[in-house]
C-alpha cells in the first residue's frame, strides 16, 4: 500500500482498528469454531468427529491455531489433555465472539413458509398432476397457506414456453 493511501486509511480507521485488521489477517477465522470445540472437548479426535473432519485435518488446524495464538493451547499429559492458561482465558471471549458472529451473519428475515406468498406454475402430464396436486395441497394448507400451485398440461415447444413455468 502506498504511504499516502496507508496514511488515509490510518486516519479513517484509527490505530486500534488497523491493529485489529492486522491481527485478523494473521488468522484463518474459519478455525475459530474448531478452536472452540477443541477447548470444549480437549480432544483432536472428538473435535474431528464433531465436525466430520479427519483427525489429521484437526491436527493441522491446531498447529495453525498454535502459531496464530503463539501458545500451545492444548498440552498432552499421557492420556489426559489440559488447557494452557491462554486457552483457558480464550474460552469465554471465544464463545461470546462466535455468538456475536452468529447474530451478525444470521439472515435478517429468515424464510417463513407460513407467511411467504408464492404462485408456482408446474407443467406436467395429467396423471402426475392427479398424483401430486392433492399431496402438495395438503402440505401447503398446513405449512404454506399462501402458496398457490398452478398445474398446466401444455406441450413445451420453445424456450419461451419453458420461461413461463417454474417446474
Amino acid at each position: 500500500m502506498p504511504n499516502g493511501v496507508q496514511a488515509e486509511a490510518g486516519a479513517a480507521l484509527g490505530t486500534d482498528e488497523l491493529a485489529l485488521a492486522a491481527r485478523l489477517r494473521r488468522i484463518n477465522l474459519d478455525l475459530l469454531p474448531v478452536l472452540h470445540e477443541l477447548l470444549r472437548t480437549r480432544s483432536v479426535t472428538r473435535t474431528a468427529r464433531s465436525f466430520g473432519m479427519t483427525q489429521p485435518a484437526v491436527s493441522r488446524a491446531l498447529r495453525q491455531l498454535r502459531a496464530a495464538f503463539e501458545d500451545e493451547l492444548l498440552i498432552s499429559l499421557g492420556r489426559d489433555t489440559r488447557l494452557t492458561e491462554r486457552a483457558e482465558a480464550l474460552i469465554g471471549p471465544l464463545q461470546r465472539a462466535l455468538c456475536e458472529l452468529d447474530l451478525l451473519l444470521r439472515p435478517a428475515n429468515p424464510f417463513d413458509p407460513a407467511i411467504e406468498r408464492a404462485h408456482l406454475v408446474i407443467t406436467t402430464a395429467d396423471y402426475v398432476s392427479l398424483l401430486l396436486a392433492p399431496i402438495l395441497a395438503e402440505i401447503c394448507t398446513a405449512e404454506a397457506p399462501q402458496t398457490v400451485f398452478e398445474f398446466v398440461n401444455a406441450p413445451m415447444r420453445t424456450a419461451e414456453d419453458l420461461a413461463r413455468v417454474d417446474f
